[in-house]
């Protein structure tokens, strides 16, 4: 990576000198095989010789309990429920990725602000807005898309974790594919409807 680049401005703290690392994103929606292809980059990578952290949702220390709760109860408004998850991506970029770049690591990142932000649009949350609350977030190396017809996707996800209240119809699924692909317009998207090829490409 260059110099970091961010989508909005450069957050305070963060120095301008190269970092070293890589930072990749694996997009896409739940059931449309977003795990398994991280796991194989993963292998591959280390095969290699590489250092990797791995990152996704809900999994900062500060903020992924509460947004656990929060789903559980059903009783946030979709403006508290994704600033709950503005802090949980803040929290992992600032102790995850952004000391794992440093250390000319590759930090492997399921799902991005892209996901988070399509989502919160598909609720009524303005998409400008959220833009810019995701203004400091580090812009990636190169982003992966697994794309999917809702067609495709019901079924799979019926076959594994099942619809759930946050997740579920098909005006949900659709609206969430469509929003995200709106993303590749302004980022550095490589979007694919092929496991194979895409695990091919993310090597």
């Amino acid at each position: 990576m260059s110099a970091p680049r961010f989508y909005g401005i450069r957050p305070p703290g963060i120095q301008t000198d190269p970092f070293p690392g890589r930072l990749i994103v694996i997009e896409g929606t739940d059931g449309v095989g977003r795990s398994t292809q991280i796991a194989l980059l993963r292998e591959w990578l280390e095969d290699q010789g590489y250092a990797v952290v791995q990152t996704g949702f809900r999994r900062s220390d500060l903020a992924s309990r509460g947004i656990q709760r929060a789903k559980r109860g059903h009783t946030l408004d979709p403006l508290t429920l994704n600033l709950f998850y503005a802090t949980d991506f803040w929290d992992r970029l600032e102790r995850h990725i952004l000391p794992a770049l440093r250390a000319g690591m590759v930090a492997l990142v399921d799902r991005y602000i892209f996901s988070l932000i399509a989502r919160a649009a598909l609720r009524g949350v303005p998409r400008d807005w959220m833009e810019d609350v995701y203004g400091m977030a580090l812009i990636p190396d190169r982003t992966f898309y697994l794309d999917i017809t809702v067609e495709q996707l019901i079924p799979r996800v019926i076959n594994t974790t099942g619809l759930n209240y946050w997740e579920s119809g098909q005006d949900f699924l659709r609206g969430l594919t469509s929003s995200t692909t709106t993303s590749s317009t302004s980022a550095n998207f490589w979007i694919s409807t092929d496991p194979w090829r895409a695990s091919l490409a993310l090597r």
